[in-house]
């Protein structure tokens, strides 16, 4: 009901009803409310960790709505909450408690936009290591958020890109007994989505043949369609602006397109923006082009042919 509240009024009910609401969502993020403490020593422990994470989860679930209905104005708001979230990233706390901040920061730092830059210093060193964290839904937000405060972050966000790539392109490799694994699938797309939002920022990444090959690497996407504008795009970019440096890419790009053309859940307009660029690509390889899509299936290869017959 709150969260209804704020999503339909916004600012407004925060103005009125914010500092009881605030205090007592701190009071829910310390685990310091009346909830939060057992008196039964022989209450199921299970019981009250699935309590605590359910609970923990609307709570932040309810900052994040905050967030977006205040914008840029959710700064102090998040000076006054980030050290309570962040001790649920703690080694020693459950992977739904870690993969939960780490998720809600990215989401609070998507909302804040420019305001986040001067946190950045702090976040991404606890967020870099959170993409070797042993859960690979843990290292999925992470990713995710890494993509969030490079994108937000301008040159703020400059100093971390080495190590950020260093370690989201150990995301790319999904084991074979993992490869139709929805959280490894979903891992490596958000982290070739995160690589891409790095190469947007930064000219002299964007055109490194080592990174171009791990980025092509990660595509298609194979999980979370919602990184398909971003990653689409910089593969168009690449293509378009340094066809040099993806003449060794091209007929696997040829056959990205194939596979994102016959996809569900990649928005029209992506797909239309590709279609000059699986015609670019058609035309440049010539009779290499068959061999390109080899490995898509018979739809997918129907679909591609209409779409490269199309006017």
């Amino acid at each position: 009901a709150v969260k209804t509240c704020i999503e339909s009024f916004g600012v407004a009910i925060l103005e009125t009803a914010g500092k009881p609401l605030l205090e007592n969502l701190e009071t829910l993020i310390k685990e310091k409310a009346p909830c939060q403490t057992y008196h039964d020593e022989e209450q199921d422990a299970k019981d009250e960790t699935d309590h605590d994470e359910v609970l923990i989860d609307h709570v932040t679930d309810l900052l994040s709505t905050i967030a977006k209905a205040t914008g840029t104005r959710f700064e102090p708001l998040f000076v006054r909450f980030i050290p309570h979230l962040l001790k649920f990233n703690a080694s020693n706390r459950s992977a739904p408690d870690r993969l939960m901040a780490v998720g809600t920061i990215g989401d609070i730092a998507d909302h804040m936009k420019g305001s986040i830059k001067k946190y950045l210093q702090k976040l991404f060193p606890i967020i870099i290591k959170a993409l070797a964290d042993s859960e690979p839904e843990v290292r999925r937000n992470a990713a995710y958020t890494v993509g969030i405060l490079v994108a937000h972050g301008g040159e703020t966000a400059a100093p971390f890109y080495k190590a950020s790539i260093a370690s989201l392109k150990k995301l790319l490799h999904i084991p074979a007994e993992k490869k139709d694994n929805e959280y490894f699938q979903a891992c490596a797309d958000n982290a070739t989505s995160a690589i891409g939002k790095i190469m947007q920022q930064n000219k002299e990444i964007l055109t490194q043949p080592q990174v171009i090959s791990w980025f092509m690497g990660g595509l298609p996407l194979k999980n979370d369609q919602e990184e398909a504008k971003t990653v689409y795009s910089v593969m168009s970019l690449l293509l378009r602006q340094h066809t040099d440096k993806m003449k060794d890419h091209m007929a696997h790009a040829l056959f990205v397109c194939g596979r994102v053309f016959a996809t569900e859940g990649v928005r029209d307009n992506i797909k239309q923006g590709l279609i000059p660029v699986a015609k670019s690509l058609s035309g440049a390889l010539g009779s290499n082009a068959g061999a390109a899509v080899r490995g898509l299936s018979a739809e997918e290869k129907d679909r591609l042919l209409k779409v490269l017959k199309s006017r």
